[in-house]
């Protein structure tokens, strides 16, 4: 941080209070026809049961593969309930069933139990969303530590004793895994995997705000997404999705968000920092912010966690193999949630 720092514009965190670790868990349906049923079916599931989630958020995406998924952003207040949930629910035997292997669509698991110490979320509002749905008195601030670069290094506390730096120069590969559907694949996590959910909800936009919006910022940040998700080399992102946000019954919701995979935290600070697909985003809603001042209604924020490989689960169950992190990582011969 600058010395006196004073940042240009207010901004907060999610206050959830004196856990250690939270649960936090994407499940996907990638559809191989149009049908969607085995999407109602498995969100059903995953209501429901004694531990199931606390809180849950729906979206859909094309992948690479030109499939639709259809994605629910799993949160849990009590690490051991996700734990019960994943190994003993309805939804986990479900999962489970050899019978996806034959299915017309593919599965995925991408689950984390997150140490608070490697998280960290920022807010341009008091208005909740994600992992800060969890607590009743959800937001501190406003917060200095942010607004400059290296703002998000300083919000995860573990960076003031650790690099949180991969030991991978560049993404490793499973070239040879040149099948993967009709299969169970279970992937080994790196050290420090840094993955960023940043979302965008302009739900309560009107008029100019809202033209301005989908006219000059949301355009340059599809452009900067699909960048990522088609240039893993070059910019150490593993995996981009680009998901619009739905209501629980599918309906739209005017809210979208990207979740990517960087290899490690100083890839993505580099490419928010120095990247002209990133610069355009930026140099564009700053062209709205200051034109709207204290009028702005626009919602953004983002959750940042840097993964450990315990307590992590990637699966995929007859998948594309160009699904998620399937190009990337090596196979891990463990099942189930960390060793």
């Amino acid at each position: 941080m600058p010395d006196q720092w004073i940042p240009p514009v207010p901004a907060w965190s999610a206050d959830l209070g004196d856990r250690s670790s939270l649960a936090i868990a994407y499940y996907g349906v990638q559809h191989h026809t149009g049908d969607s049923r085995d999407s109602e079916a498995s969100f059903a599931l995953l209501r429901h049961g004694p531990d199931a989630p606390d809180y849950i958020e729906r979206g859909r995406f094309n992948d690479l593969a030109g499939f639709v998924n259809e994605v629910f952003v799993c949160y849990w207040r009590n690490t051991d309930g996700h734990a019960r949930f994943a190994n003993q629910s309805a939804f986990a035997r479900w999962f489970a069933d050899d019978a996806l292997l034959s299915g017309d669509v593919g599965v995925w698991v991408e689950a984390f139990r997150i140490p608070m110490t490697r998280f960290e979320t920022l807010f341009s509002t008091q208005c909740p969303a994600g992992a800060a749905r969890l607590t009743d008195n959800p937001m501190t601030g406003p917060i200095d530590e942010h607004g400059y670069w290296g703002g998000m290094r300083d919000r995860i506390a573990a960076s003031d004793r650790d690099e949180l730096s991969s030991a991978l120069d560049s993404a490793p590969s499973i070239a040879d895994q040149t099948e993967t559907r009709g299969r169970r694949l279970v992937l080994a996590m790196p050290e420090n995997l840094c993955l960023i959910r940043s979302a965008q909800d302009w739900s309560v936009c009107q008029g100019d705000e809202r033209d301005s919006y989908l006219r000059d910022v949301h355009p340059m940040l599809r452009k900067g997404m699909t960048f990522l998700m088609e240039n893993p080399a070059e910019t150490g992102c593993l995996t981009c999705r680009f998901i619009e946000q739905l209501t629980d019954d599918g309906g739209t919701a005017d809210k979208t968000f990207g979740m990517a995979y960087f290899l490690d935290m100083s890839k993505l600070e580099a490419w928010s920092k120095n990247h002209p697909t990133h610069l355009a985003i930026f140099d564009s809603f700053l062209s709205l912010a200051q034109r709207l001042g204290n009028e702005i209604t626009l919602r953004l924020w983002h959750e940042v966690a840097v993964l450990p490989p315990d307590g992590t689960r990637l699966e995929y169950v007859n998948c594309d193999r160009r699904t998620g992190l399937l190009p990337f990582l090596g196979l891990n011969r463990r099942s189930g949630y960390g060793a």
